[in-house]
């Protein structure tokens, strides 16, 4: 690939020069309108997708073994072949003839016995180097592989609580394990669809569930106090409340009949009509945001949002922070700059 986009130039590995082929091109025809379904039906069941997934793999096992190995330069020369493979299927359509990958990449081999010891050799290499698991972070790409893996970590604890009294994770990061108790790992991590290698992705996938997990841990101890936001000083009117009350029961009906989709039409015109049963009856935004979080956030948000706006318009005077993009910014992000701004809400 040839570019003169700054991100690449700058990222670039030096002196280090992309994997390469001799490219076969296709014969110039002139263009027909009438024929170019045939071209279409050519890139019918591409294997792009494919390509891009035994990559990823391949990338996953690189940090499973020493660099300059006999495995490591193995995966690293199919790496290089899954980047010229990609560029032919992409030809495909044009009628160029693509290669197909070796069946050693994800099939074992069997061991005969008759082998020599140069052909064993290489069948060993093959099955170290097996392309038959994806990286784990794929769980949260793919739903089949997100369920596959929730079930086979259930059988696991299951398992694991009854014979050895304590979860997978307990006898993985135990001490002084069984025979039996490696066993058990050794099949877990053997036999799953997933590999949960040191990859870099892997890596960040582990830290954004730790993350996630303490947000949202952080998140069930506290909800955000909305009635802050206004005047406490004001003596809010008790039958407005009454109001709101109602409002909010004809609001849970409505969520409990539906397929909730706040981005729907239907559900806004519902919202809409919820906020006008207030319109003549209360006359303050604050006052609406005062008593409509005793009902929850999701109500406030969903039905009274524009109030919501409206309050912290009137009573916030706090200053914000966001980048502006500018020429003579200071902050270089993705080929432009950016100046930090403080505006007012």
């Amino acid at each position: 690939m040839t570019t003169d986009k700054i991100e690449f130039v700058e990222n670039n590995f030096k002196n280090v020069l992309p994997p390469t082929y001799e490219r076969k091109t296709a014969e110039k025809k002139v263009i027909v309108e009438s024929e170019l379904w045939e071209y279409d039906i050519k890139t019918f069941k591409g294997r792009i997708g494919l390509y891009t997934n035994f990559g990823t793999q391949f990338f996953a096992m690189l940090s499973q073994f020493e660099k300059d190995s006999e495995e490591y330069n193995e995966i690293l020369n199919r790496l290089k072949i899954c980047n010229c493979l990609q560029s032919m299927e992409i030809d495909r359509a044009k009628g160029i003839q693509t290669m197909n990958v070796p069946k050693y990449w994800t099939k074992w081999e069997q061991i005969t016995g008759n082998e020599t010891p140069e052909e064993l050799h290489l069948k060993e290499l093959h099955h170290k180097t097996i392309c038959d698991k994806r990286p784990y972070f794929f769980r949260y790409l793919y739903q089949n592989y997100e369920k596959e893996y929730k079930e086979r970590l259930d059988t696991y604890n299951n398992y694991c609580e009854s014979k050895f009294d304590g979860n997978l994770n307990y006898i993985i990061n135990k001490d002084n394990q069984t025979d039996e108790e490696k066993r058990i790992i050794n099949n877990y991590y053997r036999f799953g669809s997933l590999l949960d290698s040191d990859c870099v992705m892997n890596k960040i996938c582990h830290y954004m569930e730790s993350q996630i997990k303490e947000l949202k841990n952080n998140n069930q101890l506290k909800s955000f106090d909305f009635k802050s936001l206004v005047d406490n000083n004001i003596e809010y009117k008790e039958k407005n409340r009454v109001v709101l009350e109602n409002i909010y029961q004809k609001y849970k009906q409505f969520r409990q009949q539906i397929n909730y989709k706040s981005n729907s039409s239907g559900f806004q015109e519902m919202m809409q009509w919820l906020r006008n049963q207030a319109d003549s009856i209360i006359t303050f935004s604050d006052e609406i945001v005062y008593w409509g979080s005793e009902f929850g956030s999701s109500f406030l948000l969903d039905v009274f949002g524009n109030d919501l706006v409206e309050v912290l318009k009137e009573y916030s005077n706090r200053k914000f922070i966001i980048p502006i993009k500018d020429d003579n910014g200071y902050i270089d992000y993705m080929g432009s700059k950016y100046e930090i701004v403080r505006i007012n809400l």
